[in-house]
């Protein structure tokens, strides 16, 4: 790979597909809010009512990011996240959690959970949130692409 081929994986693709972000909430206004906040800032929007009906919706959408509430009937938040993991999946997770951020975090330890929110926050700190679990998955993607997998290397002649 030479030098200007290397510098274009590096830049920002401004043609690439807009961010998707699944939204987990038995909340209805609150997932509104959420959907509204993230297309917003030009996210395109998922949402589900329940974990079941999040892992159906992953089977059909490829998501770059879940928000999803702790507390919702059957399934929790952890729960999902734990089926999603199970499934060899990295795609970053944020937990809305209502009084107990402290036990959803020790829950979640192990499983990679980009952040927890309690509720209630500022859309400020949700945006942040976000923007920093894409910015996280952005890079891994590009550092992905611009590293050389064994036996792609190709060595310059020149050298």
């Amino acid at each position: 790979m030479n030098y200007v081929a290397a510098m274009a994986c590096t830049l920002p693709d401004y043609h690439e597909r807009r961010r998707r972000v699944l939204v987990v909430d038995d909340d209805a206004p609150l997932r509104a809010l959420l959907e509204l906040a993230l297309v917003y800032e030009g996210y395109e929007v998922v949402r589900a009512r329940s974990a079941g009906e999040a892992l159906m919706l992953l089977e059909s959408h490829e998501v770059d990011l879940i928000v999803s509430d702790y507390h919702m009937p059957g399934a929790s938040g952890i729960d999902l996240l734990g089926a999603v993991r199970r499934n060899g999946s990295t795609v970053p997770f944020v937990i809305i959690t209502g009084s107990q951020a402290d036990r959803c975090a020790r829950a979640a330890t192990g499983l990679r959970v980009a952040a927890v929110l309690e509720k209630p926050f500022p859309l400020a700190e949700f945006r942040a949130a976000v923007a920093k679990a894409l910015g996280r998955r952005m890079r891994h993607e590009r550092r992905r692409a611009v590293r050389p997998r064994a036996g792609q290397y190709q060595p310059d002649p020149r050298f």
